[in-house]
């Protein structure tokens, strides 16, 4: 699993509050050299989100509906993954997270259909490589936990791996967030807890945020890697 070190700015508004606040859907990019790598559109739900992920280079597609509990857990997370070009609506992979205490319960249709459980640390959260909408999710959790330094739990869905987010909060409205080996997001976040854009130095990229959803739109020769 790709790492990933996030440096944020955030408010003393309370996490819980923003995500109440925010109704209508939203779309992250990272854009480098013009180029987006990585669309995210996402649209908050009754009792999560739903989001639409684009990885461009990969030529990666993740569609999520997460259901997020009490205290900024997440309950499950159902995750369709798709190689682009898609010449169809059907997944090539389908997966249901089920997130208990200790562990996960996944339910895998790909070639064929399997249940497994994998060991997790408490209260884990879904990661999918560079969803920011996850990362923020990561971020809500550490703000319910507390304390300057803590460990969030992470269960890498698409590749059944546990590993572990460190968030370290060096002000009331700055945290760093680390995931192995080095990835660093700097992010700007708003009062209400909306994450507003930033830059990825290490992809020489930035982070902008839109209003609306926005899904990426990819010509024929993105589609073919070309």
């Amino acid at each position: 699993m790709r790492g990933l070190t996030i440096v944020l700015c955030l408010t003393t508004g309370l996490a819980t509050q923003a995500a109440a606040q925010v109704t209508h859907p939203y779309t992250f990019r990272w854009i480098s050299g013009g180029d987006t790598v990585v669309n995210e559109v996402v649209t908050p739900t009754a009792t999560g989100m739903r989001s639409d992920l684009t990885l461009t280079e990969a030529h990666e597609r993740f569609r999520s509906s997460i259901d997020v509990g009490p205290d900024q857990r997440v309950r499950t997370i159902t995750t369709d993954h798709y190689r682009l070009p898609m010449t169809d609506t059907v997944p090539n992979t389908w997966v249901v997270v089920t997130f208990l205490t200790h562990s996960v319960r996944a339910e895998v249709h790909a070639r064929r259909e399997r249940m497994l459980t994998f060991p997790t640390g408490p209260d884990a959260l879904p990661w999918l490589k560079q969803s920011t909408a996850l990362l923020q999710q990561i971020l809500r959790r550490s703000r319910v936990v507390g304390g300057r330094t803590n460990t969030v739990p992470v269960f890498a869905v698409m590749r059944g791996v546990s590993a572990a987010a460190v968030v370290t909060w060096s002000s009331a409205d700055s945290a760093v967030v680390s995931l192995p080996p080095n990835l660093e997001v700097h992010a700007a976040v708003s009062r209400e807890g909306d994450l507003l854009g930033g830059t990825i130095p290490a992809l020489k990229a930035r982070l902008i945020r839109l209003s609306g959803a926005h899904p990426l739109v990819l010509h024929a020769s993105q589609e073919d890697g070309k």
